[in-house]
């Protein structure tokens, strides 16, 4: 999520031994996530293949595809954000702790975006213990054991280099999980309820956008912002099928392919 209305960019451009410091233009890309599909066919509710008081009582949380319930529909839980355009700027990345709590063995929020170095704390509301697992790459894959409240249970923090996505898996309840999108710049966002997102402070410019979602994949997309003003982008979600042969396997002219949405 972009926190704060306002980013200070510091450009790398040293002059005199001081940092140039300037107020970046309130400029922006918004827009949403729209779902083409039908939602009848992504269920919430499921039914626990384990009988455990301790994950509370009755059918399991599934967020794999949350559909909104908005005119047209619009998808929860992508991913969006910049991946090229900011040339070398470098960033001021707020650093304000973002909570992730697990209540009857579910992740909430099921996605994060943070910025490199910022703290997650992980809260375990259940009365069992949760060994978590980290999925990752650039970062230490590992586990992770979470104390439930009947054991007095105690919070994890924990910090990421760059790196989209990173899964944390529930090693008891495998089907639920949650991922966390880290990156080294303040430009990225999850979409909400109505499926809308917002990267604010951005100066003018083009910029290639990202948007990621764990079942559908991810498109990437150019956007022109200009000085005061919004770049207005919508991904849709699943995408159109593709009538040509490889149409889905082009590339643009700077190597980005619209199926990469890493988001680094």
């Amino acid at each position: 999520m972009t926190r704060g209305a306002i980013v200070v960019a510091i450009f790398g451009m040293m002059l005199s031994g001081a940092g140039q410091v300037v107020w970046a233009q309130a400029s922006s890309i918004e827009g949403k996530a729209i779902f083409a599909g039908d939602p009848s066919q992504y269920p919430r509710e499921f039914v626990s293949a384990t009988s455990d008081k301790g994950c509370g009582e009755g059918a399991a949380v599934k967020e794999d595809v949350f559909v909104n319930p908005t005119k047209p529909p619009t998808l929860r839980n992508v991913v969006v954000s910049v991946r090229q355009g900011l040339g070398r700027t470098v960033f001021f990345l707020p650093k304000d702790e973002v909570r992730m709590t697990i209540q009857d063995c579910r992740f909430v929020p099921h996605v994060v975006d943070l910025n490199e170095g910022q703290p997650l704390r992980l809260v375990n509301m259940d009365n069992q213990t949760h060994k978590i697992r980290i999925l990752a790459s650039v970062n230490e894959a590992t586990e992770i054991e979470l104390p439930g409240k009947e054991a007095g249970g105690k919070d994890v923090v924990l910090t990421f280099k760059a790196e989209a996505p990173i899964q944390l898996v529930n090693a008891e309840h495998p089907n639920l999980t949650a991922f966390v999108s880290v990156f080294d710049q303040p430009f990225h966002d999850v979409t909400k309820s109505d499926g809308s997102f917002t990267m604010v402070g951005l100066r003018p410019g083009t910029y290639l956008v990202d948007a990621w979602h764990e079942v559908f994949g991810g498109q990437s997309t150019w956007v022109v912002v200009e000085k005061a003003g919004k770049g207005m982008v919508d991904f849709v979600f699943p995408e159109p099928a593709k009538t040509k042969k490889g149409e889905g396997d082009s590339a643009d002219s700077d190597g980005a392919s619209k199926s990469d949405a890493s988001g680094n």
